[in-house]
């Protein structure tokens, strides 16, 4: 399992393998963006 969230390309394989509707993938980036913005703040 943790060997999708080594990366970007990773998390993105991982919810495309799992067929996720676009609003899925909307909050997906949103998470993404969260994140990256922690990182910053950090």
């Amino acid at each position: 399992m943790y060997k999708y969230f080594t990366g970007l390309k990773g998390i993105l394989r991982f919810f495309s393998d799992k067929k996720m509707p676009s609003h899925a993938k909307f909050y997906l980036i949103f998470f993404l963006i969260f994140m990256q913005n922690m990182e910053n703040i950090r």
